[in-house]
């Protein structure tokens, strides 16, 4: 009487590296983000989250993290002042309404930095016409990122470009500077 042995599956070495990098993100996404520093961090504002972020709607209160969220995320800047700023640092139309706001916080190289998320939309017979994002430092009210998108369906391609690289820097410079200007006002 012969036993046959038992012939494991072979996994293809593809296979393996994909299970592998899996395996690499999973452990990696686990680790409290205070690993990463370079430096201690307060346990008590970390509480070990990689990250916290306290997602509200338009129309949820207008101060700090929602409940249920880490209490211990305590921005300088109300939500009400985040709105505010971010409409005056943009010049946000009142056609734009609040679609969310999130108060978030990242390590960095120097420590926790909140951010406050805000995302604008303009509603038109229920579509949605425009996007305008922004993201505004708790601690000081600084404008740290700008997004805005438009759909416009009847606009025609043009090729070439209407303006220039050169035309185009100046219009960016021009925009940096109003705004560098109304973070000025603003402090």
């Amino acid at each position: 009487m012969t036993m046959k042995k038992n012939k494991k599956p072979r996994v293809s070495s593809a296979s393996r590296k994909l299970i592998a990098l899996a395996t690499m993100v999973a452990l990696t996404a686990s680790l409290p983000t205070a690993a990463f520093a370079d430096k201690a961090v307060n346990p008590s504002v970390v509480s070990g989250a990689p990250s916290t972020a306290a997602a509200t709607s338009s129309d949820s209160a207008a101060s700090q993290p929602a409940s249920g969220d880490d209490a211990s995320v305590k921005a300088e800047i109300t939500k009400a002042k985040a709105i505010e700023l971010a409409r005056k640092y943009l010049s946000i139309p009142d056609a734009y309404t609040l679609q969310s706001s999130r108060l978030s916080t990242n390590m960095q190289e120097n420590g926790l930095y909140i951010v406050w998320n805000l995302s604008f939309i303009n509603k038109v017979n229920g579509k949605v016409k425009g996007t305008i994002e922004a993201g505004l430092d708790g601690t000081t009210g600084e404008l740290l990122s700008y997004y805005s998108s438009t759909d416009n369906s009847n606009a025609k391609p043009s090729y070439p470009p209407k303006v220039n690289r050169e035309k185009a820097t100046g219009v960016a410079l021009a925009f940096l500077n109003k705004i560098r200007a109304r973070l000025r006002e603003a402090s």
